[in-house]
Order: structure tokens, then sequence, then C-alpha cells
């Protein structure tokens, strides 16, 4: 005979299968995880847009620097 893996859900440190669970239940759980999921996506994109900013901020910092600079020499 086959073995029907079903899936299990850990809620509130207890364990249910899911045929303990109402439909609604796990639709309810499934949306969580989705929503978890998507969370994660955005901080990464947000770890990403950090970066990049942080990268433009030393760019436009270099460049100012680079140009004090001339504008010093050019003056004296």
């Amino acid at each position: 005979m086959t073995e029907v893996n079903e899936r299990r859900f850990i809620i509130l440190d207890k364990e249910y299968k899911e045929s303990e669970l109402s439909a609604q239940v796990v639709n309810w759980i499934i949306c969580k995880q989705e929503v978890a999921q998507g969370k994660q996506r955005h901080l990464v994109e947000i770890e990403k847009a950090d970066v990049l900013i942080d990268f433009y901020d030393t760019q436009v910092k270099k460049y100012i620097e680079v140009k004090n600079g001339s504008d010093s020499k050019s003056k004296s």
C-alpha cells in the first residue's frame, strides 16, 4: 500500500495534520506563508537599495572632493 504524505502544520507548538484542520484554516496558513515570503522578498530589495544608495552617496562625495580640490588649486 502507498503511504500518502499529508501536509502538517505547527500551530501554537502543536503539530496538526491538514485533514485535522478546516479548509479555511489551511487557507489562512497558506496566505500567511505567502505574505511572509513577500515580506522577505521586500526586505531583500530594501537591502539592495541601501547598498546602491551608499554607493551613489560615495560617488557623489568623491566627485565633490575632487572638484573642490581642483577649484582650490586653480584659485592659487
